[in-house]
């Protein structure tokens, strides 16, 4: 059963206390719109304790737009991820941001990789290993503190982040082929999306895939912020 340390959300999804307003590297204040820095001693020792006793589930992790787009048409994300670009019209939601770093890995695609890059920089982001799915063949990386490794296929890079994660959760960021692959292999017990403000009216969408099977999903929570709605769903089986 999952426990909530840090005070559950109301029926409007706030919660009463779950502030993480530093993370790892000049992205934190952007993340959770700034705040006094705190020993990142201390903060692995608050995000280690949001949850206790839980199952360890696959969280898909997707910001989108109003009319369901993943990434504009050339593949831009920064719009969608105005907050990781100093943005100050969004904010995650510190509680969004709390989950995510108690994470035990990640899962996530080359192109997030590579859109990454300019949000990112030299920030130390990623306190847990990460996984890439990729068809080329590349070594392990160490960047910003973060073990990176790459993987033949999404199943594979999965398989290696639930070892690596242990009792935690492992989350998969934004990809459609990562997303669609892992749905497929009926490997998605939540999803959290972030939407955004915004209609983007071209682009890459994240279920641009589907066709004939749909999935069924049960909304668990909602939770406003600034310029995002965050709500999470629960895959029915």
């Amino acid at each position: 059963m999952r426990r909530v340390l840090h005070g559950a959300p109301s029926a409007a999804g706030h919660s009463d206390g779950c502030h993480h307003d530093s993370i790892r590297g000049g992205i934190r204040s952007r993340l959770n719109g700034g705040g006094d820095a705190q020993s990142d001693a201390a903060l692995d020792a608050d995000v280690h304790a949001v949850y206790i006793g839980a199952v360890p589930r696959v969280i898909l992790y997707a910001s989108i737009s109003l009319d369901g787009f993943a990434a504009g048409p050339d593949g831009d994300v920064s719009v969608l991820h105005g907050w990781a670009f100093g943005d100050s019209s969004m904010q995650m939601h510190p509680q969004v941001t709390g989950e995510f770093f108690a994470a035990g890995a990640v899962v996530f695609g080359a192109r997030t990789l590579r859109a990454g890059d300019a949000a990112w920089g030299d920030d130390a982001i990623f306190s847990m290993p990460v996984f890439i799915p990729t068809h080329e063949r590349r070594e392990p990386v160490t960047r910003n503190g973060a073990l990176f490794t790459f993987a033949p296929s999404a199943a594979q890079a999965l398989h290696l982040a639930r070892d690596a994660a242990r009792e935690r959760d492992v989350y998969v960021m934004g990809s459609p082929t990562v997303a669609r692959q892992l749905f497929d292999a009926h490997a998605i017990d939540e999803m959290e999306l972030a939407i955004t403000g915004v209609v983007l009216g071209a682009g890459i969408k994240l279920f641009d895939w589907l066709a004939d099977t749909p999935i069924r999903m049960t909304p668990t929570r909602v939770i406003p912020s600034r310029g995002i709605t965050h709500v999470r769903y629960r895959v029915e089986r």
